[in-house]
């Protein structure tokens, strides 16, 4: 199963401070419907036949509840009560590993702005596509042939 097939499915944030978004649905949730990590294509549709291409950092997912928990303890002293509680929760529902707790989650998530660094992570994160990575294979397919 490749990285593509990994995300089909996965319950998406639209980053709220995305400047250039066509379809104006930063900080709104959307599902991948199908992704091609290697251009960099993350396509999602919000229901009602709305769809629209972004890039892996344009997105937010979660990270595991056991990092989101680490946020929690790390971060007690500097969490407005609010936010907490909702990091707490948000935690509880992913490890509840259900589609509706996970649904239930992200509403918590657009609704909490306060919770999307210590809860979320951007999809180009989550794959490991951060610059250092790309660097090693742009590299590493200089070198290949039959092109």
């Amino acid at each position: 199963m490749n990285q593509s097939d990994d995300l089909t499915g996965t319950l998406v944030l639209v980053h709220p401070e995305l400047t250039d978004d066509p379809v104006n649905k930063q900080g709104q949730m959307g599902m991948i419907m199908f992704a091609e990590p290697e251009k960099d294509d993350i396509y999602v549709t919000f229901g009602k036949n709305e769809r629209a291409l972004y890039s892996s950092n344009a997105l937010l997912v979660f990270k595991k509840p056991g990092d989101i928990y680490q946020e929690l303890l790390v971060n007690t002293t500097n969490l407005a009560i609010p936010d907490f509680k909702a990091l707490h929760r948000i935690g509880m529902l992913l490890n509840n590993g259900t589609s509706k707790g996970i649904k239930e989650a992200m509403q918590l998530a657009v609704e909490n702005p306060g919770v999307h660094s210590l809860a979320m992570e951007t999809v180009k994160s989550k794959l490991g596509l951060d610059a250092g990575i790309t660097a090693e294979k742009e590299q590493s397919n200089t070198q290949s042939y039959g092109r």
